[in-house]
This record gives structure tokens, C-alpha cells and sequence, in this order.
């Protein structure tokens, strides 16, 4: 048995069907890109200019009979044509390990850690939401900074275990944060960390049909304040696989948060959880959607969120050697107990248009558009340039070598 989605936190990719992924190699690249950002923040205002990135890339990716494992390292160096000030140094690094104990058995740990300027590129935006999941989720999305300095962290850890031919149970674990190392200068902005756990039960009722429930835990901490929430919540899930082109999930179930830390008495609400995804893999055209109400960290706000995401990305193959990506996404949040001085509430929309044209077997050309719009009217480096464009042309190289034997 697999792992559906509602439990899962690897998302949909958008490669098609006739593009497998191969094990056992070693892949590397170099991604060099020219921006135009239209809304860049200074001296309590919006500003526009030209960022230049480079991005080298290595990962490792090996399989063996009971064991498998990646690791993946991408740093970046971005310069802006007039505004120096504002030049970073990213970095983003991600492992993934499986250990099969017995043959009934499987162990998962993943590790990812990001630090980011967090400028508009959707260049990278290959793969799908994460947001599907019933259960355990890494920090918030929400709020998109232009040029500001973002830290994030998420550690997994899950095993499951398959009792019978079509029974399947398990349990999670996770840690996450999120850290503004300039939240000093910057109205509006707080830091979180997240803790979670989950157990799970899963019935394969034939093939193609799993259906299952999830109890998930959550302890959000936001700082500075110390405000913390505390969620528990119980989920049904139903997922229709059909390899290796469709599969489709749905989840429902209530969720109860007790916040504390900013008023005398806690504050306790039930709410409902819901949420789906769907992911389809054709020749040509692959496509992938999502939405999810849960309870989550505020990504930036002033404490945990009720949010409502919706994401939805296609990529057609327009020609031998064209293809087009398409993506947009939509997220409100509502502060559990906000503070007086800041917002309650907040919204975003952005949508992307990519096209992508290989140059020879290692080398490709991507052009493509971003147009976000946000609305956190306390957050002041938002609320001084609520649209945003960007526009962007890259060239990459990338190469692909056997790992061992």
C-alpha cells in the first residue's frame, strides 16, 4: 500500500506521464536569470528595478532495495542593477530518507531548510501545492515579502505500518518554523514554530479506492507575544488513485483551538476542516489542484489563522520543444485572536505564466509573468505595494550522471 494523499506531504508534481523519475543518479544545474520587479519596498514606498540571479543546483537521488534517500542544495545570489542595498545570498536545502524496518514496516524522515529573499519568481513554480494534506502541514505561504530576508525550517518524521493486506496505521511527527531575521524594521511582522503530530488509519478497499481518518495535534507559538494555540482535530479522508494518471482526495472533519497568552481567559472555538486535491498526468498536459480550510500558523500575522487556500497549476507541452506553465492561487486568513493594533484578517491572489523552449539537450530558455495582489493593510512593507509585477527571462544548464552502480 501507498501512502494517500491526505496523508501525504509530497504534493503533485506537474511532469507528465511519459517523464519517469529515475533513481540512482546525481543531477546538477546552473540557472542564471534576469528580473524586473515592479514593487520593491524603500523609504516607506514602492519602488521598481532590475535583479540579476544566479543559481547552481546539486542533487542526489539513490534507491536500493530497502532504502531510499535525496539530498538536494540550491544556493543563490541575486544583484539588483540600483538598489545594492537590497543584493541577498539564498539558500535552500532539503533531504529525504526510507528505510523499509520489515517487509510491513517503512520509516520516513525529510528535512528542508530555506533562506530566502523571498522575491517574486515563479520560474521554480514546477510542482503543485503542498496544501492538500489533512494532516501536518509545513509554514504558511500566505504573505509574500518583496526582498526581505526569510527563514524556514520543517523536519517530518513518519512510520507506518501495513497489518494487513488492505490495513494500513501509522503516526507522525513534525517540527517548523518561521523566522524574519529583519522583523525589527519591518511593522506588522511576527515569527512562529510549529509543533505537530498525527496518527492515522488507512483501508484500501480495492485498487483504486482508500478511504481513512487522521487525528492531528498541533501546538502554534507566535512571537514576539507568546501567543500560542492549541488545535486538535479529527478528519475522514476518501482518495480514487489511478496510476500513474489520476488521483483525487477529499477530507472533512472538526477542529477545535484553544488560544492563550493575550487575553485573561482562552479562547476556544470549533470550526470545520475540509478540504481536496486532484492531480491528472497526460502525454501532453498534466495538471494539478487544491484547496484546504484548516487552522495554521499565521505565516507572518499576529497569531494562528483560520485559512482557506485554493491552488490550481497546468503545463501543457504546446510543441515538441515548448512547454507552458500556468498557475494561480488564492488564500484569506483570520487571526483567532487578534491584537487590537494590528489586522484581523488578510486576503492574496497572484496568478503565473511561463514558457519554457530546450536549447540543445542540457541548456533551456524560460520566460514568464507574476502579477500578485495582497491585502495586509497592518503589515506595512505590503500595505505600501499591494501589486506587484514581475517579469523574468532565465537560461539553464543542467546535467544528469549514474550514482554508483
Amino acid at each position: 500500500m501507498f501512502t494517500p494523499a491526505p496523508l501525504s506531504d509530497e504534493g503533485y508534481s506537474l511532469t507528465f506521464a511519459s517523464e519517469r523519475p529515475r533513481t540512482n543518479y546525481v543531477r546538477g544545474g546552473l540557472n542564471v536569470q534576469g528580473a524586473y520587479d515592479t514593487e520593491l519596498p524603500f523609504s516607506g514606498r514602492a519602488i521598481g528595478d532590475i535583479s540579476y540571479t544566479v543559481s547552481p543546483s546539486i542533487s542526489l537521488a539513490q534507491s536500493r532495495s530497502r532504502t531510499s534517500w535525496d539530498l538536494t542544495y540550491s544556493p543563490g545570489f541575486r544583484f539588483y542593477q540600483h538598489n545594492s542595498f537590497l543584493n541577498g545570498t539564498d539558500h535552500n536545502l532539503a533531504l529525504g530518507f526510507q528505510y523499509r524496518l520489515s517487509p510491513h514496516v517503512t520509516l520516513k524522515v525529510a528535512d528542508s531548510f530555506q533562506k530566502m529573499s523571498t522575491v517574486l519568481n515563479a520560474a521554480d513554480d514546477q510542482n503543485a501545492s503542498n496544501q492538500h494534506s489533512g494532516g501536518v502541514q509545513g509554514p504558511s505561504q500566505s504573505i509574500v515579502l518583496p526582498a526581505t530576508p526569510r527563514i524556514t525550517h520543517f523536519s517530518d518524521v513518519e512510520m507506518t505500518y501495513q497489518f494487513g493486506q488492505n490495513s494500513m496505521i501509522g503516526a507522525k511527527g513534525s517540527l517548523s518554523g518561521l523566522w524574519y531575521p529583519n522583523r525589527a524594521s519591518l511593522s506588522g511582522l511576527f515569527d512562529s514554530t510549529t509543533e505537530a503530530g498525527e496518527t492515522f488509519y488507512t483501508q484500501r478497499l480495492s485498487d483504486r479506492h482508500y478511504v481513512g481518518a487522521v487525528y492531528g495535534l498541533q501546538t502554534l507559538l507566535t512571537h514576539p507575544g507568546q501567543v500560542e494555540t492549541q488545535t486538535q482535530s479529527t478528519v475522514i479522508f476518501y482518495t480514487l488513485y489511478l496510476p500513474p494518471t489520476l488521483a483525487v482526495s477529499v477530507f472533512a472533519g472538526p477542529e477545535h483551538s484553544d488560544t492563550h497568552g493575550r487575553t485573561a481567559e482562552p479562547l476556544r472555538r470549533w470550526s470545520p476542516a475540509a478540504g481536496g486535491s486532484v492531480g491528472w498526468h497526460g502525454a501532453h498536459v498534466s495538471f494539478a489542484g487544491s484547496y484546504a480550510r484548516r487552522i495554521s500558523d499565521g505565516g507572518g500575522l499576529s497569531g494562528a489563522v483560520r485559512s482557506n487556500r485554493a491552488d490550481a497549476s497546468a503545463r501543457w507541452q504546446l510543441a515538441r520543444t515548448v512547454t507552458a506553465n500556468v498557475g494561480a492561487n488564492y488564500s484569506t486568513s483570520h487571526v483567532l485572536d487578534p491584537l487590537t493594533s494590528f489586522g484581523t484578517d488578510g486576503h492574496s491572489w497572484s496568478g503565473t505564466v511561463s514558457v519554457q523552449h530546450p536549447v540543445g539537450e542540457r541548456f533551456a530558455v524560460q520566460m514568464g509573468y507574476t502579477r500578485l495582489h495582497q491585502n495586509y493593510r497592518d503589515v506595512a512593507a505590503i500595505a505600501n505595494a499591494p501589486n506587484r509585477n514581475n517579469a523574468w527571462v532565465s537560461l539553464s544548464y543542467q546535467f544528469e550522471r549514474p550514482l554508483g552502480r
